[in-house]
């Protein structure tokens, strides 16, 4: 702990060399302020619809229910959208899980699966990072930076109505209009966004996702032509 002051001052120093050297201001960040705002919204209309249209519910049952308007409706089943999706990822580019989980081993594991066989299936880079708190290191670049990625968002259902002191909210609420809020400006910023909503047990439900996913690559054709060319 004696350090820690040390090491603060050491990031803090390097954050503004690199931010020098590539001429950018490191604490300007339009679009994570873009989904505070989008966020604000949603709980100012104590609304929890996502927007259209790429929203799956999974269930831990295996008997999900589809849902997102048009681009979903004439989908057969859940690995179809799933190609659909993943034919969209950039050559080059980057496939990134945001998990609104609690940060537990198994999760982990899991989610480590997934981006392993998203890896190995396209070869493009993989990273996770767990929401909120990714709003506030990589929210910037996902948002404002190259349109290089592709995002996979993870929500699950709130298992105890905690509420927030002095609000008419819920932490469970309130997480749930950040990612949803986030969805909306990466979506609004033309990037391939797909939410799924874990719905029963959220292990079971990831293990089912992490099985989807895995399908659908594995019905892809080897090397599969990825779908968009990366932005000059």
């Amino acid at each position: 702990m004696e350090n820690l002051g040390a090491e603060l001052y050491r990031w803090q120093l390097a954050t503004a060399v690199a931010g020098s050297v590539l001429a950018l201001n490191p604490f300007d960040q339009p679009d994570v302020d873009a989904s505070k705002v989008a966020t604000q919204q949603l709980v100012g209309d104590r609304k929890t619809v996502a927007p259209e249209p790429r929203v799956v519910e999974v269930l831990a049952d295996e008997n999900g229910r589809w849902f997102g308007g048009s681009a979903l409706a004439g989908a057969r089943d859940r690995s179809e959208v799933v190609r659909s999706w993943l034919h969209r990822l950039a050559p080059g580019g980057f496939f990134a899980t945001l998990a609104y989980l609690p940060r537990q081993p198994a999760f982990e594991d899991l989610l480590v699966q997934l981006r392993t066989a998203v890896h190995e299936g396209t070869g493009v880079v993989t990273t996770l990072g767990f929401g909120p708190r990714y709003l506030h290191s990589t929210g910037q670049f996902h948002k404002g930076g190259p349109n290089y990625g592709t995002f996979l968002i993870l929500t699950r259902e709130e298992r105890e109505a905690l509420p927030i002191p002095g609000r008419a909210l819920s932490f469970g609420q309130l997480e749930d209009a950040q990612a949803r809020g986030d969805v909306q400006v990466l979506h609004q910023r033309g990037r391939n966004v797909l939410q799924v909503h874990l719905l029963g047990r959220v292990e079971e439900a990831l293990e089912s996702l992490v099985h989807t996913v895995e399908l659908a690559l594995r019905e892809m054709e080897p090397n599969f032509p990825l779908g968009r060319e990366l932005p000059s």
